[in-house]
């Protein structure tokens, strides 16, 4: 719904959220065209969940205004063990490696990870192809090296090991652990 707030600019609400209009607008309407349950969660953060091939991946984005900038980020839901996180770490570093868009993340204090991709929009225009694109690169990488991180895990492959298995599968294959040679 857009209405008019206290000032001239307009404002969408969403479960009493506030949310600025214009470039916020366009993900609201990529969301609901591509018939995705989401709300706004915060003041320009939209919350939405993605299910794919290999996982469910609760997923938020966000429109930033200075500098402009559209933000999607996927989270893998793990809180990875402090004993595995070397591993961890050293799995997604040579998975950012190759990756000609977005990058994964780990808290090192909770081992919280993430994929991230972003936009910045110095004209400030935003399109849904360009929003589609964003989106959907983001959780369908999530969703492929997602089982990676599981075998690590899991299976207690090395991450050399995890990702040689990861890349010689087909992108839509959804098998989560690799039994060892």
């Amino acid at each position: 719904m857009i209405e008019l707030s206290s000032g001239t600019q307009p404002s969408l609400i969403a479960d009493g959220v506030h949310a600025e209009a214009g470039l916020m607008e366009t993900v609201i309407r990529f969301f609901q065209d591509d018939q995705w349950n989401c709300r706004v969660v915060e003041t320009n953060w939209i919350r939405t969940a993605y299910r794919g091939g290999r996982g469910t991946w609760v997923c938020f984005a966000k429109v930033e205004n200075d500098p402009p900038r559209f933000r999607f980020v996927s989270t893998m839901g793990l809180h990875i063990p402090p004993q595995n996180r070397p591993a961890a770490m050293e799995y997604i570093t040579r998975v950012n490696w190759g990756l000609p868009i977005g990058n994964f993340e780990m808290n090192l204090e909770t081992g919280d990870v993430r994929f991230k991709t972003s936009l910045e929009l110095p004209d400030e225009r935003l399109t849904l192809p360009m929003i589609r694109s964003l989106v959907y690169i983001n959780v369908h990488t999530i969703d492929h090296y997602y089982p990676g991180v599981m075998s690590i895990l899991t299976c207690g492959l090395t991450p050399t090991a995890a990702l040689a298995r990861i890349e010689a599968l087909p992108s839509d294959n959804p098998r989560i652990c690799f039994i060892h040679d």
